[in-house]
């Protein structure tokens, strides 16, 4: 019989996120001479860098709304399906499901449109720009979670529009997993331009 998985702690998550991170900064370096660099019909290097700090930054509400509303639990509920329909109306659509829960094992699977505020304009970035920008949000980001009990956000509960209901604590996992996701990606942008650089 198979064991069931065990739970997330949050020591563990912020490790994950700290070793996806480290690997998108590592990619955003071996790509420096082609940052802005588009694939054709596709984002740049640059642009997907920025795509993922617009959802993290989207993400942040989420760490002050869901506890806050926790002793209403019909009220967090509501809000959350009309979060995920609005999500959907702005343009979240699953093109190709990458499974039925986004894990770090299936990181890399699936293919996804983002709703226009979190495609990012063509706009020429510096190296120094986007791994100041990043420092930033994700400085953001681990200031929220902090301020949240490891016991609440394992059992809190918010929706990923794209794949249903994850614990908070999955959500911060979910930040990196997002990183995994486009790390191929920008690794393609490289490969491409490297005859380019």
């Amino acid at each position: 019989m198979a064991e069931a998985p065990s739970p997330l702690r949050l020591d563990g998550v912020l490790g994950y996120l700290e070793d996806s991170g480290r690997n998108l900064l590592h990619e955003l370096d071996l790509s420096r001479a082609i940052l802005n660099r588009a694939e054709p019909g596709g984002w740049s290097t640059a642009q997907v860098v920025e795509h993922l700090l617009r959802a993290e930054t989207a993400m942040l509400a989420i760490w002050v709304l869901v506890p806050k509303l926790q002793r209403w639990p019909r009220l967090v509920r509501a809000v959350d399906r009309g979060n995920t329909s609005l999500w959907r109306r702005l343009g979240l659509r699953v093109i190709e499901p990458g499974g039925d829960r986004i894990t770090p094992a299936n990181a890399v699977s699936g293919r996804y449109s983002a709703p226009r505020f979190l495609s990012p304009p063509n706009k020429p970035e510096t190296y120094e720009e986007l791994v100041g920008k990043r420092a930033a949000v994700r400085a953001r980001t681990l200031r929220a979670v902090a301020r949240i009990p490891e016991e609440a956000l394992a059992r809190l509960v918010w929706s990923l529009p794209h794949s249903g209901s994850y614990s908070l604590l999955e959500i911060v996992q979910f930040i990196g997993i997002h990183e995994s996701h486009h790390l191929p990606q920008m690794q393609r942008i490289r490969e491409q331009n490297s005859g380019a650089a």
